[in-house]
C-alpha cells in the first residue's frame, strides 16, 4: 500500500538504488508498461520506512541515525514489501534490466514472472529469487560507490525554476549570459512545486535557488543535495485579514489560514514561526489550501482567516488594501538575518561536476547582484520574457523588497540558523544535531567566495532602479486600481500596533 503520510520520498529510494537521472527511469517504467518515467516522482511517500523499529532503535541521532540505517540492506528491501502488486515487481526486474544490460522481457521470463499485460498471476517462488538478485545488484552498486564518481565536467547545466519572482538571478544569469561566461550552456527546465524536490533528486535538473527550510527536512531524511551559496532574503511572509482583530502570532491560535500547499515554502515558514511562539501548528492552527492566485479570494469568501505566500502574492495583496503583515521573512528577526533562498544542486551530479558546479553557482550569484542592482529592470524583464505571469509594477514591487546581497559564509550561517530554528519548531527529528546538519547540508566550491564575490561587477543599466523617493508600491496599487475611487491615497505598508 501506498500511504501519502509516508517518512521517506519515492526519489530517496530510487537514488538508493543508483538511479541519478530520469533516462534510465524512464526507459525501466516504460518497459515494466507503466508509462512515462516522470510519474515515478510524483508516486507519495512510502509508510513508515524512516521511522522503522530498527532504525528507532539507533541509539545515535536523528539524521546520523537515518544515515546509518540506509546503508543497512533490508533499508532497500521495505519498498517491495510495501508494493506487492505485479506492476511494481515488473518495474524493479526493469531497472534490475537497465543495470546488468538485459533485455526486461528475458529477464522477466528467466525469473517465471508472465510480462503479458493483464495477467495477475505471478509464482510465489519467484519473489525470492528477485530479491536475491537485486541484493546482489545493490551490495555491486554499494562497491562502485566506495570506488568514487567519475568526474565528468560537462558544460551543459539544466536549471530548474517555478516560476517566482523571486527567481530573477535565474532569469537573469541565462538572459545576461552569465552562464555562458563560464563556459556553460543553460537550459531551463520549468518545475511545479508538488514535484520539485523529486524532480532535482531524481537529476531532472542539476541546480536551482531556493528555500533553506523547504530543503532541511529532506536532507535530514537523506535527500542528497547541498547549498552552495546564499542569494536573496525575505520572500515569505503570514498575512491576516485586514478587517480582522490578528495582530500578533498569538492571534492566530484557533484560526484558519490558507496556504498554496501543504509543505510548500510558505507552509514550511508559517510552522516555524508558529513553533518559536509556542502556537502548535498541528493542533491549533486550521491548514487550508488554495491555488496561490486565489488566496486572496478565499480571504474575501471568509473561508480563511490568514494566509501564508510568496512574493509575488504578498504585495499584491497589499497592493490590493486586503491584508496586514503579521510575520515578515524580510522585516522580522532571527529571519531577516539569514537566507530565504541559495543555490541548490543534486549531489550527484555535484561529485561528476563540481567545476561545472562552482561555474553554475558564480553565474547564478552574479545573476544576484545584477537584480540588487536593477531591480525595475529585472521585473520587467521576467515579465516581458514571460518567465511568470505578473505586471511589471507589481513584479517591481515585489522584487524591491527583497534584499539579492550574496554571500557564501552567511549561507552557511543561515543554514545553521534555519536548522535550529526548525529543531526548536518541532519540524526536524528532536535528537538531530543541527550544526551536523548544516554541515551535511553545505558545501564549498572551488572559486566560490566572499573574496570572489566582492570583486563581481556588474552594470547598472538606465531606468533599472528605483529611486530613492519613489512610492512604488503607490503605483503598483494605481496599476490595479483605475477607478475614481482608488484607494492609493491609503498608505499600504500596514503597521503592525
Amino acid at each position: 500500500e501506498v500511504d501519502p503520510e509516508g517518512g521517506l520520498e519515492v526519489a530517496h529510494l530510487l537514488g538508493n538504488i543508483g538511479l541519478g537521472k530520469t533516462e534510465p527511469i524512464g526507459r525501466a517504467a516504460e518497459a515494466a508498461r507503466l508509462g512515462h518515467g516522470e510519474e515515478i516522482a510524483q508516486v507519495p511517500d512510502f509508510k513508515g520506512i524512516m521511522n522503522h523499529p530498527l532504525e528507532s532503535a539507533h541509539p545515535r541521532g536523528g539524521w546520523q541515525r537515518r544515515k546509518i540505517f540506509k546503508r543497512f540492506l533490508f533499508h532497500r528491501l521495505y519498498l517491495l514489501f510495501y508494493c506487492r502488486d505485479l506492476s511494481f515487481i515488473l518495474l524493479m526486474v526493469s531497472l534490475l534490466s537497465v543495470k546488468i544490460k538485459c533485455e526486461p522481457r528475458t529477464l522477466a521470463q528467466a525469473l517465471l514472472i508472465p510480462a503479458a499485460p493483464g495477467v495477475e498471476i505471478m509464482r510465489t517462488k519467484t519473489l525470492p529469487i528477485l530479491v536475491a538478485m537485486i541484493c546482489a545488484l545493490l551490495v555491486c552498486t554499494g562497491c562502485k560507490k566506495n570506488s568514487g564518481t567519475a568526474v565528468v565536467n560537462s558544460n551543459k547545466v539544466r536549471v530548474g525554476y517555478i516560476g517566482l519572482t523571486c527567481e530573477a538571478p535565474i532569469f537573469t544569469a541565462v538572459e545576461k549570459g552569465f552562464f555562458k561566461e563560464e563556459g556553460l550552456e543553460p537550459e531551463l527546465v520549468k518545475c511545479s512545486w508538488a514535484t520539485y524536490k523529486d524532480t532535482l533528486a531524481l537529476g531532472g535538473f542539476d541546480i536551482t535557488h531556493h528555500l533553506v527550510m523547504y530543503f532541511l527536512k529532506p536532507i535530514e531524511q537523506g535527500l542528497d543535495v547541498k547549498f552552495t551559496g546564499g542569494i536573496h532574503r525575505g520572500c515569505l511572509r503570514i498575512q491576516a485579514g485586514i478587517k480582522s482583530d490578528i495582530h500578533t502570532i498569538a492571534d492566530l491560535k484557533g484560526k484558519r489560514i490558507g496556504v498554496p500547499g501543504m509543505g510548500t515554502p510558505p507552509f514550511v515558514f508559517a510552522n516555524r514561526v508558529f513553533g518559536t511562539n509556542g502556537v502548535d501548528a498541528s493542533k491549533d492552527i486550521t491548514w487550508k489550501v488554495f491555488p496561490a492566485g486565489e488566496l486572496g479570494l478565499a480571504l474575501d469568501k471568509g473561508e480563511v482567516d490568514a494566509v501564508a505566500n510568496a512574493e509575488p502574492i504578498g504585495s499584491l495583496l497589499i497592493a490590493e488594501g486586503k491584508v496586514r503583515n503579521v510575520a515578515d521573512q524580510a522585516m522580522d528577526a532571527p529571519y531577516n538575518e539569514e537566507y530565504c533562498c541559495e543555490v541548490i544542486v543534486n549531489g550527484k551530479w555535484l561529485k561528476a561536476n563540481p567545476k561545472t558546479a562552482a561555474g553554475a553557482t558564480r553565474a547564478l550569484l552574479k545573476g544576484a547582484k545584477w537584480v540588487e542592482a536593477n531591480p525595475a529592470a529585472a521585473a520587467r524583464m521576467a515579465v516581458e520574457k514571460k518567465y511568470l505571469a505578473s505586471t511589471p509594477e507589481l513584479n517591481t514591487v515585489a522584487i524591491s523588497r527583497l534584499r539579492y546581497i550574496p554571500s557564501v559564509a552567511l549561507a552557511e550561517q543561515s543554514v545553521l540558523t534555519a536548522a535550529k530554528g526548525m529543531v526548536k519548531a518541532n519540524m526536524l527529528l528532536p535528537d538531530t544535531d543541527p550544526v551536523a546538519l548544516a554541515k551535511l547540508a553545505f558545501v564549498h566550491l572551488e572559486g566560490v567566495t566572499d573574496d570572489w564575490i566582492q570583486s563581481v561587477q556588474v552594470e547598472q543599466v538606465p531606468g533599472g532602479q528605483v529611486k530613492p523617493g519613489d512610492d512604488i508600491r503607490m503605483l503598483a496599487e494605481e496599476i490595479l486600481h483605475d477607478e475614481g475611487d482608488s484607494c492609493c491615497k491609503k498608505q499600504l505598508v500596514a503597521k503592525k500596533p
